[in-house]
Protein backbone atom coordinates (compact mmCIF):
# COMPACT_ATOMS: atom_id res chain seq x y z
CA UNK A 1 0.00 0.00 0.00
CA UNK A 2 3.00 2.30 0.70
CA UNK A 3 4.73 1.53 -2.52
CA UNK A 4 0.87 2.03 -4.63
CA UNK A 5 0.97 5.59 -2.73
CA UNK A 6 4.64 6.43 -3.48
CA UNK A 7 3.67 5.29 -7.50
CA UNK A 8 0.53 7.48 -7.37
CA UNK A 9 2.65 10.83 -5.77
CA UNK A 10 5.46 9.64 -8.44
CA UNK A 11 3.23 9.45 -11.83
CA UNK A 12 0.09 11.17 -10.88
CA UNK A 13 -2.01 8.42 -11.26
CA UNK A 14 -5.13 8.16 -9.35
CA UNK A 15 -3.95 6.35 -6.30
CA UNK A 16 -6.23 2.84 -6.05
CA UNK A 17 -7.46 4.03 -9.61
CA UNK A 18 -9.97 6.06 -6.89
CA UNK A 19 -8.19 9.32 -5.06
CA UNK A 20 -7.00 12.54 -7.40
CA UNK A 21 -3.52 13.56 -6.58
CA UNK A 22 -3.86 16.98 -5.73
CA UNK A 23 -0.13 17.64 -4.89
CA UNK A 24 3.16 15.88 -6.03
CA UNK A 25 6.55 15.98 -3.95
CA UNK A 26 9.72 17.04 -5.58
CA UNK A 27 11.05 13.75 -4.58
CA UNK A 28 10.51 10.67 -2.77
CA UNK A 29 13.01 8.89 -0.08
CA UNK A 30 12.06 5.30 0.85
CA UNK A 31 13.97 3.55 3.52
CA UNK A 32 13.51 0.45 3.75
CA UNK A 33 15.92 -1.66 5.73
CA UNK A 34 13.95 -4.33 6.62
CA UNK A 35 14.13 -5.42 2.89
CA UNK A 36 16.86 -7.07 0.56
CA UNK A 37 17.71 -4.97 -2.67
CA UNK A 38 16.60 -7.51 -4.97
CA UNK A 39 13.29 -8.04 -3.72
CA UNK A 40 12.76 -4.21 -3.15
CA UNK A 41 13.59 -3.86 -6.79
CA UNK A 42 11.18 -6.29 -7.98
CA UNK A 43 8.89 -4.92 -6.37
CA UNK A 44 9.33 -0.84 -7.94
CA UNK A 45 10.26 -2.85 -11.33
CA UNK A 46 6.49 -4.51 -10.96
CA UNK A 47 4.90 -0.99 -10.48
CA UNK A 48 6.80 0.70 -13.54
CA UNK A 49 9.11 2.77 -11.35
CA UNK A 50 12.28 2.00 -12.49
CA UNK A 51 12.62 4.55 -14.37
CA UNK A 52 12.16 7.55 -11.43
CA UNK A 53 14.93 5.55 -9.52
CA UNK A 54 18.20 8.12 -8.94
CA UNK A 55 16.30 10.84 -10.44
CA UNK A 56 12.90 11.33 -8.35
CA UNK A 57 12.68 7.96 -6.21
CA UNK A 58 15.67 7.50 -3.81
CA UNK A 59 15.68 4.13 -1.65
CA UNK A 60 17.59 2.38 0.87
CA UNK A 61 17.74 -1.09 1.74
CA UNK A 62 19.06 -3.77 4.12
CA UNK A 63 22.11 -3.95 1.29
CA UNK A 64 22.80 -0.26 1.85
CA UNK A 65 26.17 0.28 4.07
CA UNK A 66 26.17 1.58 7.23
CA UNK A 67 23.46 2.62 9.37
CA UNK A 68 21.40 5.38 8.78
CA UNK A 69 19.17 7.54 11.27
CA UNK A 70 16.55 9.76 10.02
CA UNK A 71 18.87 13.21 11.59
CA UNK A 72 21.08 11.90 9.14
CA UNK A 73 18.95 13.08 6.10
CA UNK A 74 20.36 16.72 4.75
CA UNK A 75 18.21 19.67 3.83
CA UNK A 76 19.05 19.19 0.32
CA UNK A 77 17.03 15.80 0.31
CA UNK A 78 14.64 16.58 2.41
CA UNK A 79 13.43 19.86 0.59
CA UNK A 80 10.02 19.35 -0.52
CA UNK A 81 10.19 15.29 -0.39
CA UNK A 82 8.04 12.71 1.08
CA UNK A 83 10.17 10.65 3.47
CA UNK A 84 8.50 6.82 3.47
CA UNK A 85 9.66 5.38 6.99
CA UNK A 86 9.40 1.19 6.38
CA UNK A 87 8.89 0.16 9.45
CA UNK A 88 8.81 3.10 12.40
CA UNK A 89 10.53 0.18 14.51
CA UNK A 90 13.99 0.08 12.59
CA UNK A 91 14.52 3.91 13.26
CA UNK A 92 13.45 3.96 16.86
CA UNK A 93 16.11 4.37 19.27
CA UNK A 94 14.73 2.49 22.69
CA UNK A 95 11.72 0.36 23.25
CA UNK A 96 8.79 0.97 21.33
CA UNK A 97 6.57 0.81 24.41
CA UNK A 98 8.26 3.16 26.08
CA UNK A 99 6.73 6.52 25.95
CA UNK A 100 9.55 8.82 26.75
CA UNK A 101 11.40 6.56 23.71
CA UNK A 102 8.57 7.12 21.11
CA UNK A 103 8.53 10.78 22.20
CA UNK A 104 11.99 11.06 20.42
CA UNK A 105 11.06 9.33 17.51
CA UNK A 106 8.09 11.59 17.00
CA UNK A 107 9.92 14.61 17.71
CA UNK A 108 12.81 13.11 14.71
CA UNK A 109 9.86 13.09 11.71
CA UNK A 110 8.21 16.17 13.20
CA UNK A 111 11.88 17.53 12.33
CA UNK A 112 12.57 15.89 8.91
CA UNK A 113 9.15 18.15 7.92
CA UNK A 114 10.68 21.19 9.96
CA UNK A 115 13.56 20.67 7.43
CA UNK A 116 11.84 20.51 4.51
CA UNK A 117 10.21 17.15 3.74
CA UNK A 118 6.36 17.80 2.54
CA UNK A 119 5.17 14.63 4.17
CA UNK A 120 6.39 11.80 6.05
CA UNK A 121 4.45 8.05 5.85
CA UNK A 122 5.42 5.73 9.01
CA UNK A 123 4.31 1.99 8.30
CA UNK A 124 3.77 0.48 11.77
CA UNK A 125 3.28 -3.51 12.81
CA UNK A 126 0.08 -4.22 14.40
CA UNK A 127 -0.47 -6.14 17.51
CA UNK A 128 -0.95 -9.75 17.16
CA UNK A 129 -4.40 -10.08 18.28
CA UNK A 130 -5.71 -7.25 15.08
CA UNK A 131 -5.94 -10.31 13.06
CA UNK A 132 -8.92 -11.60 15.59
CA UNK A 133 -10.62 -8.24 16.23
CA UNK A 134 -13.94 -7.77 15.93
CA UNK A 135 -13.16 -3.76 14.86
CA UNK A 136 -10.02 -1.60 13.62
CA UNK A 137 -9.45 0.87 15.77
CA UNK A 138 -6.30 2.97 17.18
CA UNK A 139 -5.57 1.28 19.92
CA UNK A 140 -5.59 -2.21 18.43
CA UNK A 141 -4.09 -1.17 15.19
CA UNK A 142 -0.80 -0.10 16.42
CA UNK A 143 1.58 -1.63 18.21
CA UNK A 144 4.08 0.04 20.97
CA UNK A 145 3.44 3.17 23.32
CA UNK A 146 0.20 5.22 23.17
CA UNK A 147 2.33 8.35 22.02
CA UNK A 148 2.64 6.70 18.46
CA UNK A 149 -1.29 7.16 17.93
CA UNK A 150 -0.89 10.68 19.71
CA UNK A 151 1.73 12.03 16.49
CA UNK A 152 0.09 10.89 13.74
CA UNK A 153 -2.05 13.33 11.83
CA UNK A 154 -4.25 10.01 10.11
CA UNK A 155 -3.63 6.20 10.85
CA UNK A 156 -4.79 3.79 8.01
CA UNK A 157 -5.12 0.07 9.11
CA UNK A 158 -5.63 -2.65 6.79
CA UNK A 159 -6.29 -6.42 6.92
CA UNK A 160 -7.69 -8.98 4.84
CA UNK A 161 -11.42 -9.78 4.27
CA UNK A 162 -10.67 -13.36 3.18
CA UNK A 163 -7.03 -14.38 4.67
CA UNK A 164 -7.78 -18.20 4.31
CA UNK A 165 -7.97 -17.67 0.41
CA UNK A 166 -4.96 -16.55 -2.33
CA UNK A 167 -3.96 -12.88 -0.62
CA UNK A 168 -3.61 -11.67 -3.88
CA UNK A 169 -7.57 -12.19 -4.56
CA UNK A 170 -8.55 -11.25 -1.23
CA UNK A 171 -9.94 -7.89 -0.56
CA UNK A 172 -8.34 -5.52 1.82
CA UNK A 173 -9.84 -3.80 4.32
CA UNK A 174 -9.04 -0.25 4.75
CA UNK A 175 -9.70 2.16 7.72
CA UNK A 176 -8.98 5.52 8.39
CA UNK A 177 -8.72 4.71 12.70
CA UNK A 178 -7.44 8.71 13.53
CA UNK A 179 -9.16 10.91 11.43
CA UNK A 180 -7.76 14.55 12.82
CA UNK A 181 -8.11 16.63 9.86
CA UNK A 182 -11.10 14.85 7.80
CA UNK A 183 -13.23 12.27 8.35
CA UNK A 184 -13.42 9.50 5.76
CA UNK A 185 -14.97 5.93 5.47
CA UNK A 186 -13.79 2.57 5.07
CA UNK A 187 -13.17 0.83 1.93
CA UNK A 188 -11.77 -2.17 -0.23
CA UNK A 189 -9.15 -2.55 -2.33
CA UNK A 190 -7.35 -5.70 -4.20
CA UNK A 191 -4.62 -6.01 -6.17
CA UNK A 192 -3.21 -7.60 -9.57
CA UNK A 193 -0.46 -9.49 -10.28
CA UNK A 194 2.29 -7.35 -10.10
CA UNK A 195 1.20 -5.57 -7.08
CA UNK A 196 -1.09 -2.69 -8.23
CA UNK A 197 -4.01 -1.96 -5.61
CA UNK A 198 -7.54 -1.09 -7.21
CA UNK A 199 -10.55 -0.05 -5.34
CA UNK A 200 -13.74 -2.40 -5.33
CA UNK A 201 -15.62 -0.61 -2.44
CA UNK A 202 -15.42 2.51 -2.46
CA UNK A 203 -15.84 5.38 0.67
CA UNK A 204 -19.64 6.04 1.26
CA UNK A 205 -20.93 2.47 0.70
CA UNK A 206 -21.52 0.19 3.08
CA UNK A 207 -18.42 -1.69 3.78
CA UNK A 208 -18.00 -3.52 7.01
CA UNK A 209 -14.81 -5.28 8.10
CA UNK A 210 -15.55 -9.47 7.76
CA UNK A 211 -15.36 -11.12 10.69
CA UNK A 212 -13.48 -14.14 11.78
CA UNK A 213 -14.40 -17.47 10.73
CA UNK A 214 -16.70 -19.05 13.45
CA UNK A 215 -16.92 -15.53 14.98
CA UNK A 216 -19.53 -12.85 15.27
CA UNK A 217 -19.76 -10.12 12.57
CA UNK A 218 -17.81 -7.30 13.66
CA UNK A 219 -20.23 -4.46 15.24
CA UNK A 220 -23.50 -6.66 14.27
CA UNK A 221 -25.77 -4.38 17.08
CA UNK A 222 -23.92 -1.49 16.17
CA UNK A 223 -23.45 -0.64 19.31
CA UNK A 224 -19.51 -1.21 19.05
CA UNK A 225 -18.22 2.07 19.77
CA UNK A 226 -20.45 2.56 23.35
CA UNK A 227 -18.96 -0.80 24.64
CA UNK A 228 -15.28 0.54 23.97
CA UNK A 229 -16.09 3.57 25.49
CA UNK A 230 -17.58 1.11 28.47
CA UNK A 231 -14.77 -0.39 28.90
CA UNK A 232 -11.86 2.39 28.36
CA UNK A 233 -14.24 4.43 31.41
CA UNK A 234 -13.99 1.73 33.45
CA UNK A 235 -10.80 -0.20 32.90
CA UNK A 236 -10.55 -2.18 36.82
CA UNK A 237 -14.09 -3.00 36.39
CA UNK A 238 -14.02 -7.22 36.64
CA UNK A 239 -15.12 -9.12 33.07
CA UNK A 240 -18.20 -10.63 34.62
CA UNK A 241 -18.97 -7.27 36.23
CA UNK A 242 -18.94 -5.49 33.00
CA UNK A 243 -20.80 -8.10 31.67
CA UNK A 244 -23.33 -6.94 34.04
CA UNK A 245 -23.58 -3.74 33.66
CA UNK A 246 -23.42 -3.69 29.74
CA UNK A 247 -26.60 -6.54 29.68
CA UNK A 248 -28.50 -3.76 31.99
CA UNK A 249 -27.72 -1.45 29.32
CA UNK A 250 -29.07 -3.32 26.68
CA UNK A 251 -25.57 -4.39 25.19
CA UNK A 252 -25.33 -8.55 25.66
CA UNK A 253 -21.42 -9.26 26.01
CA UNK A 254 -20.10 -12.12 27.33
CA UNK A 255 -17.45 -11.66 30.17
CA UNK A 256 -15.07 -13.70 27.75
CA UNK A 257 -15.75 -10.96 24.99
CA UNK A 258 -14.99 -8.41 27.28
CA UNK A 259 -11.65 -9.51 28.31
CA UNK A 260 -10.72 -10.23 24.86
CA UNK A 261 -11.85 -6.32 23.78
CA UNK A 262 -9.51 -5.34 27.11
CA UNK A 263 -6.77 -7.31 25.29
CA UNK A 264 -7.42 -5.63 22.39
CA UNK A 265 -7.34 -2.19 23.83
CA UNK A 266 -4.94 -2.34 26.71
CA UNK A 267 -2.68 -5.72 25.92
CA UNK A 268 -3.73 -7.08 29.25
CA UNK A 269 -5.10 -10.40 30.10
CA UNK A 270 -5.30 -13.08 27.75
CA UNK A 271 -7.34 -14.32 24.53
CA UNK A 272 -9.50 -16.61 24.11
CA UNK A 273 -11.41 -18.47 21.69
CA UNK A 274 -14.78 -16.65 19.43
CA UNK A 275 -17.73 -16.54 21.52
Amino acid sequence: MACNAVHAALTGEPLFGHFAVTERPARVLYLCPEMGLLSFADRMRNLGLLPYVGKTLFCRTMNSEGHLTLSDLTPEELTGALVVIDTAVRFVIGDENSSQDMKVFADQCFGLMKTGASSVVVLFHSPKGTKEASELTLENAMRGSGDLGAFVSSCWATRLQDPDNDEWKSPSYMKNVKQRDFKSKPFEVTSDALGRLHIVAPPNTDVKLSSKPGGVPANADGKEEAVVQFIRDNPNLSNKKTEAQLKKLGIPRSASWVGNKKYELFGVGCQTGPN
